[in-house]
């Protein structure tokens, strides 16, 4: 028996996309300095998810248009 209170699959990454997504609209910017490449410790701190799932809501994000992601950090796309 297994048995989880978080979402599972397309939910759990939608969810974790939504709260990137969330942080970066709240930037007067619309930018943070997060990527691939950032430490473990800063994306748990700052987003409240593991790397792993930081980097999957990064790809959808960008698949959707949403952001761009550069050496720097994250922006918001523009529409």
């Amino acid at each position: 028996l297994d048995l989880s209170l978080s979402p599972i699959g397309d939910q759990k990454k939608d969810a974790a996309s939504m709260k990137v997504l969330e942080i970066l609209k709240a930037q007067k910017n619309g930018f943070l300095s997060f990527n691939y490449k950032s430490e473990a410790d800063a994306i748990s701190e700052t987003f409240g998810l593991s790397k792993k799932n930081f980097k999957l809501s990064l790809t959808k994000l960008q698949n959707d248009g949403a952001i761009t992601i550069g050496e720097d950090g994250i922006r918001l796309a523009k529409s």
